[in-house]
């Protein structure tokens, strides 16, 4: 896919803002902040999203995408992603690692499964 520089600013710009949505509610309500740091760790895998598909800048994924799990430990789709990217890149260790991770938080994870399967397969 083409990329889109203005697409990836908005997206860039939407995360530095729920940034602040997160501290402001901190300092005024407490009890919104679990909800608006789901909404930060969802464009952060929006914007993991992105540079994987748009960019091709793994790494820079990889940073987008472990921001998203810092911010929500169980995103599946976050946790997938990096599943598959570490295997692209050839990091078999860290591969496995999140899909054992997943594999604890959904066993019936088919795209950990298979993904895991490969691995297994490969080392022998």
């Amino acid at each position: 896919m083409k990329e889109n520089p203005d697409a990836k600013q908005a997206i860039i710009k939407a995360r530095s803002l729920q940034a602040e949505v997160i501290e402001l509610c901190r300092s005024v309500s407490t009890d919104r902040v679990d909800e608006e740091r789901l909404v930060g760790a969802e464009i952060s895998y929006r914007l993991g999203t992105y540079l994987e598909e748009r960019n091709g800048k793994y790494e820079d994924a990889i940073t987008a995408y472990s921001d998203c799990l810092a911010r929500d430990t169980t995103h599946i789709n976050a946790q997938v992603a990096l599943a598959r990217l570490y295997q692209q890149t050839g990091n078999n260790d860290q591969c496995g690692a999140y899909c054992n991770r997943l594999l604890k938080q959904d066993p019936s994870n088919e795209i950990a499964t298979f993904m895991y399967a490969n691995l297994v397969l490969m080392k022998d």
